[in-house]
This record gives structure tokens, sequence and C-alpha cells, in this order.
């Protein structure tokens, strides 16, 4: 067995794990009346990262030389994903997503802030160069989830309106 082969194996191993805990806990969310239609969101958007962190893994099977840091770079994502699956779909039972969404908001943004971010210096350490159209991406995605994390909640964009200058803008927002 190759190198790539034993890694692989460690990445797929946090993956099942995360992808198990992320399977067995959706149920409560489809069959809850109380849905809210952003946690539902994310949880889809976490069963598609899976899938988006396993052909990004297996996208590595180029890489000659394996290092340390190219290992901690290469399992660092799934378990980024394994700890969104926990935050975001915990075991104990959730009455209002709602209140849970804005509850986990920040470690939530946090984590998928780090996974958009992480994936520029993961890319350039493995192949040496650098891909312009994926750090266009990296920086949309980072900045995306900060003004997510500053601005997610109504209180926070209220005292931001009503900070701005009358001339620049309705204060009304």
């Amino acid at each position: 067995m190759s190198q790539f082969e034993y890694i692989t194996i460690a990445t797929t191993l946090v993956l099942s794990f995360s992808f198990a805990r992320t399977l067995s806990n959706v149920a409560p969310v489809l069959e809850s009346n109380e849905r809210y239609w952003v946690h539902t969101l994310w949880v889809v958007l976490l069963l598609v990262n899976h899938l988006t962190v396993f052909f990004g893994t297996a996208m590595q099977a180029d890489v000659e030389i394996w290092t340390f840091a190219k290992f901690c770079a290469i399992l660092v994502p799934p378990l980024i994903v394994l700890q969104s699956a926990t935050v975001l779909l915990p075991n104990r039972p959730v009455t209002n997503f709602r209140k849970h969404i804005e509850s986990i908001r920040v470690p939530f943004y946090v984590l998928w802030g780090l996974l958009g971010v992480l994936v520029q210096p993961q890319y350039f350490l493995m192949h040496g160069t650098i891909d312009y159209n994926q750090l266009v991406f990296t920086c949309a995605l980072g900045s995306l989830f900060f003004w997510a994390l500053i601005f997610g909640d109504r209180a926070s964009i209220k005292s931001w309106c009503s900070s701005l200058p009358p001339w620049l803008g309705p204060t009304s927002c």
C-alpha cells in the first residue's frame, strides 16, 4: 500500500464517523413540525460537504511525498466537518430549531469559515502553486462567513443601521 492509501484510510474513517453522526441525527430534523428552513439548509449542505471533502481528499492522489504537515492539512477538513456535524445536530432533542441555530451561530460559522479559508493553504502545501480561482472563491467564502458571524442576528443589523449617518441611506433597515 502507498502512503496515500494509508492517509485515505484515516480521513475516510473520520468522515465516516461524521457521516454516521449526521445521518443518525437527521431524522428528527426532517420529522419535526418546528423545522426552520435555515437549519434544514445547513443540514443538506453538511451532507454535500461530506462528499466534497471525500472527493477533495481523493484528488490528492498525485502527491508523491507525504510529510506530517501534509497529513495534518488533509486531516483537518474531515475533522472540521465532524465538529460541524456535532454542533449542528446534537444528540439531545431540539424542540426549536430556530433558537438552536441562533445559539450555535458563532461556533458553527467559525468552523465553516475555517473550512473555507483552509482550502487554499492546503492546495498550496500539496501542489506548491496557488490556484487563483480557488483563492477568489475562498476569500469570498471567508468574507461571507465573517459578515454572517457579525451581522447574523437582527439586533446587530438594527444597531449597525442606526449608526449610519443620515446622508448615507435609510436608517430603518
